[in-house]
C-alpha cells in the first residue's frame, strides 16, 4: 500500500458567513502564506463536479504540499462512499464483523450530512 500524502482527519464541516470578497481575500492570503513559507506547488488544485466540456469547481484544495493529494481524495469520495455502503450491507447481511458494520454506517450518516 503506497504512503498517505493527504491532509489527515478527523476534518468537520461547517457553512462559511464570509462574502465573496472576505473568500477571495482569505484565499490569496493562504496562497501567499505558502509561497512565503516555501511549501507552495506551482499549481492551484480543486475538484470539480460535471462533465469534461462543463466542469464546475466545487472545492478548492489549495497550493501547499498536500493539496493535490487532497483533490485526489475529495474527488473519490462518492465512490469511496458507495463502496463502503456495499460492503457495509453486505457484511451486514452475512453478520460478518458487527462492529466494523455500525462503525461504517456512523461513517456514511456523517457523509450524509448527519442525517
Amino acid at each position: 500500500m503506497s504512503e498517505t500524502k493527504f491532509t489527515r482527519g478527523p476534518c468537520t464541516v461547517g457553512a462559511n458567513e464570509m462574502t465573496v470578497s472576505e473568500m477571495k481575500e482569505r484565499l490569496a492570503e493562504t496562497f501567499d502564506a505558502s509561497v512565503e513559507n516555501g511549501d507552495a506547488t506551482d499549481k492551484l488544485w480543486s475538484v470539480f463536479v460535471g462533465s469534461e466540456d462543463s466542469p464546475l469547481m466545487c472545492c478548492y484544495t489549495g497550493n501547499g504540499p498536500t493539496s493535490e493529494a487532497n483533490a485526489y481524495l475529495f474527488a473519490a469520495a462518492s465512490d469511496l462512499y458507495a463502496s463502503l455502503e456495499a460492503m457495509a450491507g453486505k457484511m451486514g447481511k452475512q453478520d460478518i464483523y458487527p462492529e466494523l458494520v455500525a462503525e461504517a454506517y456512523v461513517v456514511l450518516d456523517k457523509a450524509r450530512c448527519g442525517e
